[in-house]
């Protein structure tokens, strides 16, 4: 759940920051970069859409917490892109495209 704490503290981390700006007299605003993965969910990919419907919840009770003092918050959730990305992982090792999922690894374990 590496990918979920990287996603949600490191966003935590830069909101305080950018509010902190507010209090020197600068007018900030917040714009989180999620994805289209925090609005469903694929098989094999569990982590990766906990991890942004984390980022998500966090960046909407963000946006009403600081909404009285004047900061805009936002998200923004890139689609797809089509990359070569998985071709290269998997060129490595052919079998890797064959592994179960994080999610499934989990529930075999009991």
């Amino acid at each position: 759940m590496h990918t979920v704490a990287l996603d949600v503290c490191d966003e935590a981390s830069m909101a305080r920051a950018i509010v902190q700006l507010k209090d020197e007299g600068m007018s900030p605003d917040v714009l989180n970069v999620s994805s289209a993965g925090g609005e469903f969910t694929a098989p094999g990919a569990g982590a990766y859409h906990a991890s942004k419907y984390a980022v998500e919840s966090f960046t909407d009770a963000l946006r009403m917490e600081v909404a009285r003092f004047g900061i805009c918050v936002i998200s923004v959730q890139p689609g797809g892109v089509r990359t070569e990305f998985v071709q290269a992982a998997t060129a490595a090792n052919p079998r890797a495209r064959y592994k179960v999922g994080a999610a499934a690894r989990l529930l075999s374990l009991r």
